[in-house]
């Protein structure tokens, strides 16, 4: 904790001086037009009462404004887990330094009754560096020199090694004599990642705020208060190199991106930002070109004796003198022309089109996030050294995925920060305080943080021109937080094991409790529960829902004043299928784990509940309904989704996709896990339970724990992660890289 606060303290001091020099670099400041707009309300009201001292003087509904614009500095640096910041090391010291210049209009409404509406519309052009240093604890994180922070000249000096000609000699008399090449390599660890982005972005902007106080016709309260409402768009275009040192050598990867946005945003202040729901659409077009080099400098020490004619010590060989000048120019002055030169058939082009649908919802701690996204991949091999009039666009893959997620956390800390950071501000207003809090909207990411998240994906092969793969779908429940004590940790680990309470496997030893034995502790946890279901088990719940045995029959005609509600259900939602019965009656059966009796039974008692809780008075009874022209005894909500879905069933495979996805969701967050996993068969899914972190008390605290495994697939087992993981296993790409989102989590 207090090695935590210590680097947090240091990295808000910073921030905080940085705000004032930014405070003298807003050369066009929203305040100074403020300050203009009081200075001539002044002069207007001295003039009126000099002329008319007898007339009273009203304020009309009047637009002013004007230009905005200057320089900004930031700096900052965290301690985090995740992938948010493109490295997959459980746990990260992130340094972040970005200068940035905007020029803007902004314009306001005076004489408006209760609210203040706002508009403008600005461009920024910024450069941004990102270090991303993989620690051992967070101990180590306070060793790191704070002059680190200046990444580009940090970048340079680590680089400067590359500028040597001759070996390196090791720093003590036992340390073994380096090309410089690896000596550079030595420096830095697996998972290490240096990222330098150029954008340019438009933005433009509406808003309407006003006081609580005001909107509630009360008194003036005597403390800082708003309600605001409002609606922004933008464009940006970035060009972004990443550097990643891997197991197996280096990967470096040249970005252009094209996005925009569109979004709403409510938020309400009370010093701080107390309530914020946030709904933001996203669309981006990312192209990538992705140079994956094999080179591992501990292969150096048996080359020389190695027969030097060898194929594999001449590429070797060429990897190390093509590499170490490419490598020089790229963290010198951001120069990947010598990649492109010399690495031309280790570039793999990855095109990305993404659109991302989230709302993000803060209060006080809590945090509530949920997205929908879809995802084009496009992926096309190096171009053979020995076959070059081969095109890669004749072998290229497409990939299709469609992900849905929902995170439920909270942030303490943030919070704390805010309030913290409010107070001060508003004690000390020119104190521009700024504790530099993480911009990972992931609060199980950020220390005294927890959160609990699920995704739902789907992926399909929409491969034209070569082998295609059939259909996977992955489903993630993941709990992750800072920190959980033995007793808080296998309670944690006993109800994942609880999910298969009450079935045939219920006995199973999913998770074998003596392998945590020594543990008192977990820092930086993540235990996922991962769900495969392969090819045969979606084909089974698409037959499950489309009812395909009921195409070509008829619905029976009610009779009396039933024939008068089927009509009435039928006018308020859609002509009655046949299908609609069928699907009750499988669906009851699955709740039932194969006993349709059962399942009714349970789901008349859901029905129950979903009543009793719109009733101020619970009962015994229950009641049946119409709905699209059939009659049930029982209907709820998730069910009519199923039904609503049955009857738009998509021919385009993409929409096939998204509708997929769609069902899994429901189906797997209403049916308990037993009675889906043996809906599905053994055959069809995969099952298993991952464990990572830092385990306190045991000696490899920081080694991934798999449990057993449930289901016996004989095939399709390559990629029971999903496509665009069996392709970053092929490709050794990162999957970070493959499987982009824009989404709060993953």
């Amino acid at each position: 904790m207090e090695r935590y606060m210590g680097i947090r303290a240091k990295s808000a001091a910073i921030s905080t001086v940085l705000n004032h020099i930014n405070e003298k670099l807003d050369l066009l400041s929203v305040g100074d037009l403020y300050q203009s707009r009081r200075d001539e309300m002044t002069q207007r009201v001295i003039e009126h009462i000099r002329q008319r001292p007898y007339e009273p003087l009203y304020q009309k509904v009047e637009a002013w404004g004007g230009p905005v614009g200057g320089f900004n500095f930031g700096a900052t640096r965290h301690v985090t887990t995740g992938t948010y910041f493109g490295s997959s090391a459980p746990i990260q010291l992130v340094d972040n330094v970005s200068v940035a210049g905007r020029l803007g209009y902004f314009m306001t409404l005076d004489g408006v009754p209760k609210v203040t509406p706002m508009a403008g519309a600005n461009i920024m052009v910024m450069r941004d560096y990102t270090h991303v240093r993989p620690l051992t604890s967070i101990q180590e994180g306070t060793k790191v020199s704070w002059k680190d922070m200046l990444i580009p000249r940090f970048m340079t000096k680590l680089s400067s090694v590359l500028d040597e000609k001759d070996p390196i000699k090791g720093s003590t008399p036992d340390a073994p004599t380096r090309q410089p090449l690896d000596a550079f390599l030595a420096d830095l660890r697996e998972g290490e990642v240096f990222t330098i982005t150029d954008s340019i972005a438009l933005s433009a902007y509406a808003q309407t705020s006003s006081s609580l106080d005001v909107l509630m016709g009360i008194s003036p309260l005597n403390f800082l208060n708003t309600v605001a409402v409002g609606v922004d768009a933008n464009r940006a275009i970035l060009r972004q190199t990443s550097f990643m040192r891997t197991k197996e050598g280096v990967q470096v990867y040249v970005r252009s991106q094209t996005s925009k946005a569109l979004g709403m945003t409510l938020d309400v202040n009370y010093f701080i930002n107390i309530l914020r729901v946030r709904s933001n659409t996203t669309w981006a077009d990312l192209n990538t070109d992705a140079f994956v080099i094999d080179y591992n400098p501990e292969y150096a020490e048996y080359i020389d004796s190695e027969n030097s004619e060898a194929k594999f010590v001449k590429d070797f060989k060429r990897t190390r003198d093509n590499l170490k000048p490419a490598l020089r120019a790229l963290f010198k002055s951001n120069d990947p022309e010598l990649l492109y030169a010399k690495f031309q058939h280790r570039k793999f082009e990855i095109d990305h089109n993404l659109k991302t649908r989230e709302v993000r919802s803060k209060f006080f701690a809590m945090r509530v996030n949920s997205f929908n996204e879809d995802h084009l991949l496009k992926i096309r091999y190096p171009r053979s050294e020995e076959a070059p009039e081969l095109n890669p666009k004749d072998e290229e893959v497409t990939l299709f995925s469609n992900k849905r997620g929902e995170l439920k956390g909270r942030d303490l800390l943030g919070f704390a920060f805010d309030w913290v950071e409010g107070l001060l501000n508003k004690w000390a207003p020119k104190g521009r305080v700024d504790l530099a809090r993480s911009d990972d909207p992931n609060p199980a990411n950020t220390p005294f943080g927890k959160a609990y998240w699920r995704t739902v994906n789907t992926e399909a092969d929409l491969t034209t021109t070569g082998k295609q793969y059939p259909s996977v779908g992955v489903v993630q429940h993941v709990w992750g937080g800072w920190h959980l004590n033995r007793k808080k940790f296998m309670k944690l680990i006993d109800e994942v094991q609880g999910e298969l309470k009450y079935s045939p496997v219920a006995s199973y030893r999913l998770i074998e409790p003596e392998a945590f034995a020594n543990v008192t502790a977990v820092d930086f946890y993540r235990i996922t529960a991962n769900l495969s279901i392969l090819p045969v088990g979606l084909d089974k719940i698409r037959d499950l829902v489309l009812a395909p045995d009921q195409d070509g029959k008829s619905v029976p005609k009610a009779k009396f004043i039933g024939r008068l509600f089927q009509k009435i259900s039928e006018k308020l939602g859609r002509e009655a299928r046949p299908h609609d019965k069928e699907i009750y009656k499988d669906m009851l059966t699955v709740l039932g784990n194969g006993d349709f009796k059962a399942g009714e039974r349970k789901f008349i008692d859901e029905c129950q509940e979903e009543q009793d809780r719109h009733k101020k008075e619970k009962t015994m009874n229950y009641t049946g309904s119409w709905v699209n022209g059939t009659y049930f005894d029982c209907m709820l909500p998730w069910l009519e989704r199923l039904m609503k879905l049955s009857a738009n069933y998509p021919k385009d495979k993409k929409a096939q996709t998204q509708w997929m996805t769609n069902v899994i969701y429901i189906l797997e967050e209403e049916i308990p896990l037993p009675q889906l996993l043996k809906f599905l068969g053994k055959d069809n899914y995969i099952y298993f339970v991952r464990i990572n972190g830092f385990r306190m008390g045991d000696e490899d605290g920081d080694i991934e724990y798999f449990s057993n495994t449930l289901g016996d697939p004989k095939q399709h087992i390559e990629y029971a992660n999903g496509l665009i993981q069996m392709f970053a296993t092929k490709t050794r790409i990162s999957p970070i890289e493959l499987d982009k989102t824009l989404g709060s989590f993953r």
